[in-house]
C-alpha cells in the first residue's frame, strides 16, 4: 500500500469519487467519507498523509472539523475544497493557521483534476500565499503583476469602476449600487480584482486605491441621483445606497475616513447614503479596536455592512 494516503470528507459523493479517481491515478491510497463521524473514525484508524476537506457539510462544517484537527495536532497535509467564495476560503485558511494545521492548498469547486494533481506534487506553499492572493497570481496563465504596476495604475487612474445595481426582491425597486473596481491593463488585459487588491493590501497601497474608488464613485452617484430626481415616476432617491468595500487594513486609518467624509461633502453626497462594507473576518481580527472605529463611523453617519457574516467568529451581538 502506498505511503501517500488521502482521506476525503465531502458530502457530495460524486465529488468524493472524482477526487478518489484522480488521487488513485497519481498513486495514492484513498478513502472517502461523507460524514464527520466516519471521517474521524477513519482518521484515527488509517492515519492519512493527506486530507481533502469540504467546508460546507450538513452535520459539522469545515471550520469545526479544522478546529478538531488542530486539537488533535494532526500533521497531515490538508487541502480545503469548497464552492464558496474566496473570502470564505481566506477565513478558513486563517482558522487553520490559528490551529497550527498544515494547509497545502485550496481546491475550488467545480473540481479541477489538474489543480489537484499540482497540489499533491508541489511542496507546501507558505500559508500566507493562500491568504494574500499570491498563489492565484502565480498561475502560469495569469500575468506577473507587480506592486509598481498597481501603484502606477492608481496614480494614472487606470483602475475604473463598475456599478452593480441592488434591487429589492419583493418590490423590484432599485435600492442602490455596489461599486466594483476594475482594471484593464494596456498589455495584459483584464486583471482580476482579487489579484490587484491583494497586492495593494500587501504593499500599503490599499488606502490610495480606496480613495481613488471614492473619487470616482461619489460624483457618479450624485449625478445619477440628480437625474433620477428629475424623473417624476422615479422613487425617492434619498433612500438609495452606494456600497463600497473597505479593507480591514484601512480600519485604523481615521485620516482616510476623514478624507472620504470631505469627498462626500465636496460631491454633495450624504454620509447616510454611503454603505461601507467589510468582511466579518477582517472586522473580527481585532474586535475591540474594530468596534471603536466602526462606532465612530456610524456616529459620523455612514451606513455599515458586515459582508460574509457567519464565516468568522463573531456573535449576533
Amino acid at each position: 500500500m502506498s505511503e501517500h494516503k488521502l482521506l476525503i470528507l465531502d458530502d457530495d459523493e460524486l465529488t468524493g469519487e472524482t477526487i478518489r479517481n484522480v488521487a488513485e491515478y497519481a498513486g495514492m491510497s484513498v478513502q472517502v467519507t461523507t460524514t464527520a463521524k466516519d471521517f474521524f473514525v477513519s482518521l484515527q484508524a488509517w492515519q492519512p498523509s493527506h486530507i481533502a476537506l469540504d467546508l460546507i457539510m450538513p452535520d459539522m462544517d469545515g471550520v469545526e472539523v479544522l478546529g478538531a484537527l488542530g486539537e488533535q495536532q494532526i500533521t497531515a497535509k490538508i487541502i480545503i475544497t469548497s464552492g464558496v467564495g474566496h473570502q470564505v476560503l481566506q477565513a478558513a485558511a486563517r482558522s487553520a493557521a490559528a490551529h497550527g494545521l498544515n494547509i497545502v492548498g485550496i481546491l475550488p469547486k467545480p473540481f479541477n483534476p489538474k489543480a489537484f494533481r499540482e497540489l499533491i506534487d508541489l511542496p507546501p506553499p507558505n500559508l500566507m500565499d493562500l491568504l494574500d492572493g499570491q498563489q492565484l497570481q502565480a498561475r502560469s496563465n495569469e500575468p506577473a503583476i507587480t506592486s509598481d504596476d498597481v501603484s502606477q495604475a492608481i496614480k494614472n487612474r487606470e483602475i475604473t469602476l463598475a456599478y452593480q445595481p441592488k434591487v429589492s426582491c419583493t418590490s423590484g425597486a432599485l435600492m442602490g449600487f455596489e461599486v466594483l473596481a476594475r482594471w484593464h491593463h494596456a498589455e495584459y488585459g483584464f486583471i482580476a480584482p482579487d489579484v490587484f487588491i491583494a497586492i495593494a493590501e500587501q504593499k500599503n497601497l490599499i488606502d490610495d486605491l480606496t480613495l481613488l474608488v471614492f473619487e470616482q464613485a461619489l460624483p457618479w452617484f450624485n449625478q445619477f441621483c440628480l437625474q433620477q430626481r428629475q424623473n417624476p415616476v422615479t422613487a425617492q432617491t434619498s433612500q438609495l445606497l452606494c456600497s463600497i468595500n473597505i479593507s480591514a487594513l484601512s480600519l485604523p486609518n481615521i485620516n482616510l475616513f476623514n478624507q472620504i467624509e470631505e469627498l462626500c461633502h465636496l460631491h454633495n453626497v450624504k454620509l447616510h447614503s454611503i454603505m461601507l462594507e467589510l468582511t466579518e473576518t477582517g472586522a473580527m481580527d481585532d474586535p475591540v479596536a474594530s468596534l471603536d472605529i466602526l462606532t465612530r463611523l456610524r456616529m459620523k453617519g455612514f451606513q455599515l455592512s458586515i459582508d460574509d457574516f457567519g464565516t468568522g467568529f463573531s456573535s449576533m451581538l
